[in-house]
């Protein structure tokens, strides 16, 4: 390891699996559901069914999907198919903070999925087997978000100081002693960018056991990269900290980067029983992500005094990592009433059982070890158990080339303390129009809400240093996308 890593970079990388890593903070940043999940759940859909359909897309598994969800459902599929979708994302974050509120809105566009599936034998053949291909995004990173306030309370420079960190010494805010002047009546201003994307590639295969049982396996690999850039500001608006040394400042600029490069390693298994005509039942497990993280990171730090004078401190380093992710069960039931295709679907993963191989071997300094294994006890401790719970509807109109469908999806908590992160709700909508006999073009809108508090600084152990802010997570997706079938 070429240098050790700062305590304010190292929480960087790790908030993302914990609200609770707030207790290690230098520069804390503490994520919501959707980055304290990042490795853990998906936040895109692959195709523009199940955008309309959400998680209850798993009862069906009955098109090229199902490589992703339940490959058993690979056998349902009457001949070879080809699959490809484009999806544009709006990520709208809302923040208050103190008296103020803020919004930032970014929009992204990508291929969301190629996938490719063939029988193994011929048509007619027993039993009958097939093997699928799929290319899709598991999660989108792309996200802005910016929050401003007058704070009255504290600053982010007394709550370094308290913690110890040497770089406010190094830029002239605290003396020899870590004691600071600058500890409230500070305008703060802060903006998060974050970029990236994490991709999935999937091997699946599907049998027929019998007439009314079918098992599957895939095989997915991930791949891809994670950026975020936060910009952070406190001022002096109302030119009320004069006294000199340490205390005459105009401003503090502190900007944080990190990159990670991610690869890893995942499963599925599953099998559909065919109850009757009219009624289906499925079952699988995704099996733990393995991922593999190389990541580097860098941070700066100014403070400009009444006089124009500054101060500056710098820190970079790299390290790498591996992270592993829960089990995941899911049970899914699917039926045809009147024309009418009805889906329920439920899942369950431990995220407390998420945990890093990380090569202590290469630390120097024994605190670091320390943080670490302080945070694995903390996700233990402060994580539980998530349920995903879905239900969808999907009409053929008679004698009409349309299909409408719709599904809603609710995603609980992971925390112990339901104060973290509430439930994310995701409601979805869309249309399918078979343009040929063999062509079906697949169009959705989906659209989710949950609110979540967020880390400025400091943590709860120190609360009259700890400053926190409310976001509230808005996005849209749109999609659209082709699947042909050779007959």
């Amino acid at each position: 390891m070429k240098k050790i890593l700062s305590t304010k970079t190292f929480t960087l990388t790790v908030m993302i699996y914990c609200f609770t890593v707030m207790i290690f903070t230098q520069f804390a940043n503490a994520q919501v559901i959707e980055d304290a999940l990042r490795f853990v759940n998906t936040n895109t859909a692959p195709t523009a069914r199940i955008g309309a359909l959400g998680h209850s897309y798993f009862g069906f598994s009955d098109d090229a999907s199902a490589i992703l969800t339940n490959p058993a459902g690979l056998t349902l599929i009457p001949a070879s198919e080809l699959s490809f979708g484009v999806q544009n994302n709006q990520n709208t974050i809302s923040t208050k903070f103190l008296t103020n509120t803020a919004e930032e809105t970014k929009g992204s566009t990508h291929i969301s999925n190629v996938q490719f599936v063939m029988p193994i034998f011929e048509p007619n053949y027993t039993p009958n087997a097939k093997l699928g291909f799929s290319y899709s995004v598991d999660n989108d990173f792309v996200a802005n978000t910016r929050y401003s306030g007058f704070n009255t309370q504290n600053t982010f420079i007394a709550q370094q100081a308290a913690a110890g960190k040497n770089w406010v010494k190094r830029t002239g805010l605290a003396d020899n002693w870590g004691i600071v002047l600058v500890k409230d009546n500070m305008q703060q201003d802060g903006r998060i960018t974050e970029t990236g994307r994490l991709h999935n590639l999937a091997f699946g295969f599907g049998i027929d056991a019998d007439e009314t049982f079918s098992l599957g396996a895939t095989l997915m690999l991930k791949t891809g990269t994670y950026n975020y850039s936060k910009l952070y500001i406190e001022t002096d608006a109302k030119n009320l900290h004069t006294t000199y040394p340490f205390g005459d400042i105009t401003s503090l600029t502190v900007r944080d980067n990190l990159t990670q490069k991610l690869f890893g390693i995942s499963g599925v298994v599953g099998f559909q029983v065919k109850i009757d005509e009219m009624l289906r039942l499925g079952f699988a497990v995704k099996f733990p992500t393995l991922l593999n993280c190389d990541e580097e990171f860098w941070a700066n730090y100014v403070a400009i005094f009444d006089d124009n004078s500054r101060g500056n401190d710098a820190t970079s380093g790299e390290q790498d990592y591996s992270i592993g992710t829960p089990y995941e069960f899911s049970f899914g039931l699917s039926g045809n009433v009147a024309g009418l295709s009805y889906s329920l679907a439920a899942s369950y993963q431990d995220v407390s059982t998420t945990y890093f191989d990380v090569p202590f071997e290469k630390y120097d300094d024994w605190e670091d070890v320390k943080r670490w294994n302080s945070l694995i006890d903390a996700m233990k401790r402060e994580l539980g158990g998530q349920f995903t719970l879905g239900v969808g509807l999907e009409y053929k109109i008679p004698d009409n080339p349309w299909y409408v469908r719709g599904g809603y999806t609710m995603i609980t908590s992971p925390y112990t303390n339901k104060d973290f992160g509430g439930i994310k709700n995701i409601i979805g909508g869309g249309v399918g129009i078979l343009l040929t006999r063999n062509l079906i073009f697949d169009a959705s809108f989906s659209y989710s809400f949950h609110t979540e508090q967020r880390a400025n600084y400091g943590d709860m152990d120190m609360p009259s240093l700890f400053s926190s802010y409310e976001a509230t997570y808005t996005p849209k997706s749109f999609m659209f996308g082709f699947r042909y079938r050779f007959w």
